[in-house]
């Protein structure tokens, strides 16, 4: 990346991925979903099973996010508040 903090941050690794696993995991389960129906075994399978994976995906996603804010070095923190605002807000 051409930014000046780009490699001690991953801020934009994380982007990427906030965005892109859950997109593809809710595309995932709501695949399985309709495959379960149309087999008409959707009672047999536990619901927690179809409703787990999202929230454990995006508390996972948090906690990484977390981290890496919390790791970030103040003028990091100050280039992107500058320059990027959205990264952080993400």
């Amino acid at each position: 990346m051409d930014c000046e903090c780009a490699e001690d941050s991953w801020v934009w690794l994380y982007g990427l991925l906030a965005l892109v696993i859950p997109t593809a995991l809710g595309t995932i389960m709501g695949c399985i979903k309709a495959g379960l129906q149309l087999a008409k075994v959707d009672d047999k399978v536990p619901p927690v099973f179809i409703s787990l994976p999202p929230p454990i995906t995006m508390i996972t996603l948090a906690i990484l996010g977390i981290i890496l804010w919390a790791d970030m070095e103040d003028t990091c923190t100050d280039f992107y508040g500058e320059n990027h605002m959205q990264l952080l807000v993400l």
